[in-house]
């Protein structure tokens, strides 16, 4: 379904193989237990699985690169975002003047990568995570919105400052409608 949401709007190749590890990062967090924590090789194992079974030079590039960010996870959050912010990007998009910069590129692989990286720098706090993704540099919006709801899949709406949500524009709308999506689920 991710794949096909995708080619809607973004018909490369590199924006379906996002998608689905999008799609399987909040499937895989949606009932974890942010008090209990979940397994990083687990959560990594699924998020690449979900990219393996097309062989495709980006998709086995994306793997590596999930590979890198798994194994990268203890590297301080400037560096990291400094070091994934134009990964997977390929000339002539590549911008050379942003190399070492923590400037998020708005290609696929690197958005994916640097929001999950955010996310999973800050499974302590819904909030810090929020207050990073958007301020991260370069495209702000995109990453806020994919590690956004990586983070709401994982937090839970419970674990939401009250303060955030009446900061979202028909944040009560939105809310109904998310209910009501989820009763057509149950279906």
């Amino acid at each position: 379904v991710a794949s096909l949401n995708s080619n809607i709007t973004h018909s490369h190749p590199a924006a379906e193989a996002g998608a689905r590890v999008v799609a399987a990062s909040i499937a895989f967090l949606l009932y974890k237990d942010p008090n209990k924590g979940f397994s990083i090789n687990e959560f990594f194992q699924t998020i690449i699985n979900v990219i393996s079974d097309k062989k495709d030079r980006i998709w086995e590039e994306f793997i590596e690169i999930l590979n890198n960010l798994q194994n990268n996870l203890d590297m301080d959050l400037i560096d990291g975002l400094k070091k994934y912010a134009q990964v997977g990007v390929k000339p002539p998009f590549y911008i050379k003047s942003l190399e070492n910069k923590c400037f998020v590129h708005p290609y696929t692989i690197s958005t994916v990568v640097c929001a999950l990286f955010i996310f999973l720098k800050n499974l302590d706090s819904f909030k810090k995570c929020i207050y990073i993704l958007p301020t991260a540099g370069g495209d702000t919006d995109t990453c806020g919105a994919i590690g956004g709801s990586i983070a709401g899949s994982y937090f839970g709406f419970k674990n939401i400052p009250e303060k955030l949500i009446a900061l979202v524009q028909n944040s009560k709308e939105i809310i109904q409608l998310g209910k009501e999506l989820y009763q057509v689920s149950l279906r």
